[in-house]
């Protein structure tokens, strides 16, 4: 009996485990383009969420890559999402009027650090599939 319940128990925190692994990851920042808010060397907590729960000022880590090589992981604030107007420093990187709402499933994002920071005024938009989700909790 006791070796049933042992395995029953074990397999609930392997299940356990496996959903915490799916739902979070850790990420180390490395870089400037989120100073003052965040600093190289420091973690963060992320949730994996979708595009449609994206909120103008959430953290975000998004991967980018700009060629076919292995994706960077970027982390940024929220600057737009679905049905807001582009902003004018925007707009260039995106190919259309300022003023003129970000699509459905896009959103733009800025590095707090603007000097430092590779993000939506030079990539363009980024959607649903780039998001990896967004800062919970900061980790020393």
């Amino acid at each position: 009996m006791n070796g049933w319940i042992l395995a029953v128990v074990g397999g609930a925190v392997a299940l356990g485990l496996a959903y915490v692994r799916r739902r979070f990851v850790a990420v180390t920042i490395t870089g400037t383009s989120m100073a003052p808010t965040y600093s190289g060397g420091e973690r963060v907590l992320v949730v994996r969420a979708g595009v449609d729960r994206l909120r103008r000022g959430d953290i975000v880590v998004v991967r980018w890559a700009a060629t076919d090589s292995i994706p960077l992981l970027l982390i940024k604030r929220v600057a737009g999402v679905a049905g807001d107007p582009i902003p004018a420093d925007v707009a260039t990187a995106v190919s259309r009027p300022a003023g003129t709402p970000i699509p459905a499933g896009k959103f733009i994002v800025r590095g707090d650090n603007s000097d430092w920071s590779l993000d939506s005024r030079t990539v363009g938009f980024f959607d649903g599939e780039s998001l990896l989700g967004t800062t919970v909790k900061r980790r020393a």
